[in-house]
């Protein structure tokens, strides 16, 4: 069993909307007294301050339509409170996150697409 793959599961559930850190834990300490691993744990933990740690080292790039929308969108994406901030006038709404090599795009246009593809796939 390794650390890093419960640590890694940990920071992909504590980036999902509706999961608090209280039942992602517990969830870790059930699942590893289930395996009958529990001694694992400080190993996990530690590999997960790890995660963090490198996480909140990455530049972060937060592109909104308004100056105004930023505050918002950082506290939305979860960015950290320094993440860049770029004024991108060809967006209508919402918010574009950057971050590690990832973008998650959480705009309007992103938004308005997805309910464009699910609707004609059926």
């Amino acid at each position: 069993m390794n650390p890093e793959a419960y640590a890694k599961a940990m920071m992909s559930l504590s980036s999902k909307e509706g999961q608090d850190a209280d039942s992602i834990v517990k969830g870790l300490v059930s699942s590893l007294k289930a395996r009958g691993a529990l001694a694992l744990l400080p190993k996990v933990l530690s590999a997960y301050t790890n995660l963090v740690a490198q996480r909140s080292s990455e530049e972060s790039t937060v592109a909104v339509a308004r100056s105004t929308d930023a505050k918002g969108a950082i506290e939305l994406s979860g960015a950290p409170k320094d993440a860049k901030v770029i004024v991108d006038e060809r967006l209508i709404g919402g918010y574009r996150l950057e971050k590690g090599g990832k973008l998650i795009d959480n705009t309007f246009k992103a938004k308005l697409l997805q309910i464009y593809r699910n609707a004609t796939k059926a």
